[in-house]
């Protein structure tokens, strides 16, 4: 990239890392302080807050360390950041798939779920998930490598580094590269695609009985609007993610000569810091008092759902499932 585009590159990554680490720190603030936690859902939404955070502060400060192509710092810290980066990646991306499996439980399985959906079993999800984040991590301890180079500045010569994949690692990175198409994109997107489309039929056949028309049109409305919602963050996670992935694996196997790669693949990287940002919508979507604050500040009442509202799509959806079993 010339000096123009990596300067654009910079700025546009300096302002979504911004966005992410303020809309983290409040979202893990205002879940922690304000919500209840007799919901254990929760315990989930402020892990994957704290994965968005991680994103914010360790990724793509490394993102920016690795274009500008030099650091004063040593070999100890470039693996450092690698093994961060890979496993804040792997945690939010295992954080969204596990969400969106309860999500799917609850409402399809309202009754039969309860005894899985327990306080020990989301702990013991949120343990695994930090377990295989941290093997996966391991990646960039063993793979990656500083290579020292000298600047010379005036008078003075100064040793910089670089962080990159060592000769005799490289084809393991090759099949890295797979495997993160794989595990961090297919299988998620599949994930989130089924359960989605399944949760969305469950809404729209679930009948409401009540004697009040006005209670059945409202019901009918928060049914389409979460629908909408869902429909959103399959969309929203799809699209800002198959460039970077899809790239990253094209190259294996064409041309890696190909003219403006490097702008192209930062190009991939900024809608992909994207989708962190757009992660405090999810939060919008799952916590009452997160909503809230989106309605008030953002102004997505339409989208996040009216601030009035007491329940989330999620629990009123599987409240009413459960009444209608009842009933019937």
């Amino acid at each position: 990239m010339d000096s123009r585009e990596l300067l654009v590159f910079i700025t546009l990554c300096a302002i979504l890392m911004c966005l992410i680490v303020v809309l983290s720190i409040v979202s893990i603030v205002v879940i922690t302080r304000k919500s209840n936690f007799t919901n254990p859902r929760n315990f989930m939404l402020i892990f994957l807050a704290t994965s968005d955070l991680a994103i914010g502060v360790l990724v793509i400060p490394n993102v920016i360390f690795l274009t500008l192509n030099n650091s004063l710092v040593g070999g100890y810290i470039c693996k450092a950041c690698m093994f961060a980066e890979y496993m804040a990646v792997v945690a939010h991306t295992l954080t969204i798939t596990a969400l969106a499996l309860d999500r799917f439980l609850a409402i399809r399985f309202p009754m039969k779920s309860r005894i899985l959906r327990r306080r020990e079993n989301y702990l013991f999800v949120i343990g695994a998930i930090m377990f295989l984040s941290l093997l996966y991590g391991l990646r960039g301890l063993l793979l990656y490598q500083p290579v020292e180079k000298e600047m010379t500045k005036g008078n003075t010569t100064e040793t910089m580094y670089t962080c990159m994949v060592s000769d005799n690692t490289f084809n393991i990175h090759l099949g890295f590269v797979v495997v993160d198409f794989i595990l961090l994109f297919i299988l998620p997107s599949l994930v989130l695609i089924i359960s989605n489309v399944k949760v969305s039929k469950t809404l729209r056949r679930t009948p409401f009985r009540t004697l009040s028309q006005s209670h059945a049109s409202l019901h009918t409305k928060k049914k389409r609007r979460s629908m909408r919602l869902l429909l959103v963050m399959v969309v929203l996670f799809i699209i800002l993610n198959i460039p970077l992935h899809s790239f990253r694996l094209g190259i294996l196997f064409y041309n890696q000569d190909l003219s403006q790669v490097s702008v192209i693949m930062h190009s991939f990287l900024i809608l992909s810091f994207l989708y962190y940002v757009s992660n405090v919508f999810l939060y919008g979507l799952m916590n009452n008092e997160i909503r809230y604050i989106l309605y008030k500040f953002f102004r997505v009442g339409g989208l996040g759902g009216d601030s009035r509202d007491t329940d989330t799509p999620v629990h009123y959806s599987s409240r009413n499932l459960s009444r209608n079993a009842n009933s019937s």
